[in-house]
C-alpha cells in the first residue's frame, strides 16, 4: 500500500435509527423511518475491475465494490470517472455495505498520499523535499508542481511562496515512478500558513505586506 510519512484517513460515521412500533392509535405519518445505512470507511488495493463491480484485498480480506454513477472519485483532482481506477491502486473510501455483502461507496480518494518536510532543492516544475518521518530513515521526495496545485484557501499556490528551507505539508497523488503531483501544498513562514495573517508584516516605510522571513 502507498504511503509515506503518514497517510491521511477520512472520518467514520454511525447513523442509528429508532425501532419501528406500531400501535393501532397511530396515525401512518407517526412510523418510525427505516434506518439509514451506517456509513462506514474502507480501504484496500485494487486486484480486478469488472464494469461496474471493483474488487478489493482489504485488511480484512477480500471486498467488492459495487460502483454508482453518483460516487465522487478523487484521483489527483474531483470528478475522476469510475474506468481511472486500475489494479494496483490504493482506494480509501467512505460508504455503506450493502445487503449482499457488496460495498457501496460514495467517496473514492485513488493513490492519495501526505507528506511535511523541508524544501531542499527547486527544479522546476519539480520540487525536491526532505521528508520529517517519526523514525529516523532520512527520506526525499520528488514534488511534481501543476497549474491546479492549491495553496491554503483553495487559491492557486504561488510559485514564490515555495523557496529552500521552507516547511511544507503536501497532499498529492502518488505516481507509479514514486514523483508525488502535488493538488495542495501548504508552506510555512515562522511556524504560520504563507498566506495566513500571522505570517505576515507591514513595512513601516512602504505600508506594504510583506511575508515574515
Amino acid at each position: 500500500m502507498r504511503q509515506l510519512n503518514r497517510r491521511y484517513f477520512f472520518v467514520q460515521f454511525a447513523t442509528v435509527g429508532s425501532a419501528l412500533v406500531f400501535t393501532g392509535a397511530q396515525p401512518l405519518g407517526s412510523w418510525a423511518q427505516p434506518a439509514a445505512p451506517t456509513v462506514e470507511s474502507k480501504s484496500g488495493i485494487v486486484v480486478a475491475v469488472d464494469r461496474n463491480q471493483i474488487f478489493v484485498n482489504s485488511a480484512n480480506g477480500a471486498l467488492t465494490l459495487r460502483m454508482k454513477s453518483s460516487v465522487r472519485i478523487w484521483k489527483g483532482e474531483d470528478g475522476a470517472p469510475i474506468d481511472a481506477i486500475k489494479p494496483g491502486d490504493d482506494l480509501a473510501m467512505r460508504g455503506s455495505m450493502d445487503s449482499d455483502g457488496t460495498f457501496v461507496p460514495s467517496e473514492i480518494w485513488v493513490n492519495i498520499t501526505a507528506l511535511d518536510g523541508v524544501i531542499k532543492k527547486l527544479d522546476a516544475p519539480n520540487v525536491e523535499i526532505d521528508v520529517v518521518r517519526n523514525d529516523s530513515i532520512q527520506q526525499t521526495k520528488t514534488v511534481r508542481i501543476t497549474g491546479k496545485t492549491l495553496s491554503v484557501k483553495d487559491s492557486p499556490l504561488k510559485r514564490e511562496q515555495l523557496q529552500v528551507g521552507r516547511h511544507v505539508r503536501v497532499i498529492g497523488l502518488a505516481l507509479e515512478d514514486g514523483t508525488i503531483q502535488a493538488s495542495r501544498i501548504t508552506v510555512y513562514v515562522g511556524g504560520r500558513p504563507v498566506d495566513s495573517e500571522g505570517s505576515k508584516l507591514v513595512d513601516p516605510l512602504t505600508g506594504r505586506i510583506i511575508e515574515r522571513r
